[in-house]
């Protein structure tokens, strides 16, 4: 009977010392070297666009680049983050942005490149591209400077996506809600505008809150409407000649 228990116990006290070591196990810090997986790295993989890349598509063209390596990502001074944006992917935005009816270009500025990647990275979700040069726009347009970018961003709401627009120094802004995009250029002086007008119709500027263009919007939405556009680029729109003719523009920080 003596030698039955102690055999008992000698097989608890093994079982006890088994789940103690595979406690410790799980709870061990993970070592560094091969076959570890920074947190950083598992971090970066479960973003949809990854630092340092875009992920665009042209309605018009139907071009796309899906994780264009854009950023340079490095570690400088006590650990800031520099980004240098790459000649290659300067070349390759740009021919995205070519003009959908002749295929013709203009060098994408860097400073206009680098924003549209900051909201991009800011809201981590696919950008679609409405317009960006346009040879046939009036000669004082950003468009046809390719200073100018149309775009929307996947999934979030187009006041969001204006509202961090605005945020840019000496940065153009423009809350289309009819047609749902916004406008960003480059320029020396910043401001922005609300214009409610949809496809093919004329300017329509709206003064102060933005509540008050989504009212004219839902209002506009109830009356009959017209036959759709047979093109996307019937979207596109010029920004106003520096100050929309019935509105002073909301300036922002410099």
């Amino acid at each position: 009977m003596v030698r039955v228990w102690t055999t008992v116990w000698a097989l608890v006290m093994a079982l006890v010392l088994c789940v103690s070591a595979a406690e410790a196990r799980g709870k061990a810090k993970p070592k560094k070297g091969k076959g570890a997986r920074p947190a950083a790295h598992a971090a970066q993989s479960k973003r949809t666009v990854p630092v340092g890349t875009m992920t665009l598509h042209s309605l018009n063209t139907r071009d796309k680049v899906t994780a264009l390596k854009v950023m340079d990502v490095k570690k400088g001074k006590k650990g800031k983050k520099i980004e240098k944006l790459r000649p290659a992917a300067v070349r390759r935005v740009t021919k995205l942005l070519r003009d959908y009816r002749t295929g013709g270009t203009r060098r994408v500025p860097e400073r206009l490149l680098t924003q549209l990647y900051q909201v991009q990275q800011s809201f981590d979700a696919p950008i679609d591209i409405v317009s960006g040069y346009r040879h046939n726009a009036r000669k004082t347009s950003r468009h046809f400077r390719g200073y100018a970018v149309d775009f929307r961003v996947k999934g979030v709401a187009v006041k969001r996506v204006w509202e961090t627009c605005k945020r840019f120094k000496n940065t153009g802004c423009g809350y289309y809600p009819k047609s749902g995009f916004i406008h960003m250029d480059v320029r020396d002086k910043s401001y922005s505008w609300i214009d409610v007008s949809g496809p093919g119709e004329s300017a329509r500027y709206v003064k102060g809150d933005p509540a008050a263009a989504e009212a004219l919007v839902a209002q506009d939405a109830r009356r009959p409407k017209p036959p759709p556009a047979e093109e996307v680029g019937s979207e596109e729109v010029d920004e106003p000649t520096d100050v929309p003719p019935d509105d002073t523009p909301t300036e922002v920080g410099q």
